[in-house]
């Protein structure tokens, strides 16, 4: 498992240069290399470069949880959301560190898309990852997102987002004036980031969350 510990997460400065210290588990990195990557024989480099593309959206996603985990510790007591918060801070590392020609599988037809869909269909509320997903399609992480956006105009992450959005819109639909709580059901739903979670409600509805529920 991925092993986080916001009190020993090291952040000095030094010119330019910010040091964070991030504890990974050994087996668990190199299961997850192999259903990212589709190659069980791939090893880290000595050094990942955090200054590309790959490497400044790791690490902005990295500050992200590790702010949400500081108002909220107990949001890591959730298994859902302790492992899908993981998970996307593996796969993201993996992705940033690996270079691009170390994924060696065929690009994600439509048939391949349609089973990962069908999958998250059954069952949005779980932590799914990017690893999962292509885990179901059979192709690397790398090779998914390129059919999602080929296919659908969209990556993973956004898919489920959306999907996750309307069942969360469903039932706080049919809530009015029973005893439910925002939070309750965008976590039932597997929300992680409430804040990131209300915005993309309200771009995709119009009114907030805690609206629709009242109405």
């Amino acid at each position: 498992m991925f092993e986080p510990d916001i009190d020993a997460t090291i952040r000095r400065w030094s010119g330019d240069c910010e040091i964070v210290g991030v504890k990974l588990e050994r087996d668990y990195l190199h299961r997850e290399m192999a259903r990212i990557l589709g190659r069980p024989d791939l090893h880290l480099p000595p050094q990942v470069d955090l200054s590309t593309d790959a490497g400044k959206s790791w690490m902005a996603l990295l500050r992200s949880i590790i702010e949400q985990l500081k108002s909220d510790e107990s949001l890591w007591g959730n298994p859902l959301v302790a492992d899908q918060l993981s998970g996307a801070l593996t796969s993201s590392f993996i992705l940033a560190a690996m270079p691009d020609d170390a994924d060696p599988t065929g690009g994600a037809r439509p048939r391949i898309i349609k089973r990962v869909l069908d999958r998250v269909h059954d069952d949005p509320s779980l932590p799914w990852t990017s690893a999962d997903m292509a885990e179901v399609a059979g192709v690397s992480v790398r090779r998914l997102q390129e059919g999602f956006q080929e296919y659908l105009g969209i990556c993973p992450r956004d898919y489920l987002l959306d999907l996750r959005l309307a069942r969360i819109h469903e039932e706080l639909s049919a809530g009015s004036g029973r005893n439910l709580s925002v939070t309750d059901v965008a976590l039932k739903w597997g929300i992680t980031h409430t804040g990131r979670f209300s915005a993309a409600y309200k771009r995709k509805y119009g009114v907030a969350p805690s609206a629709t529920l009242r109405s």
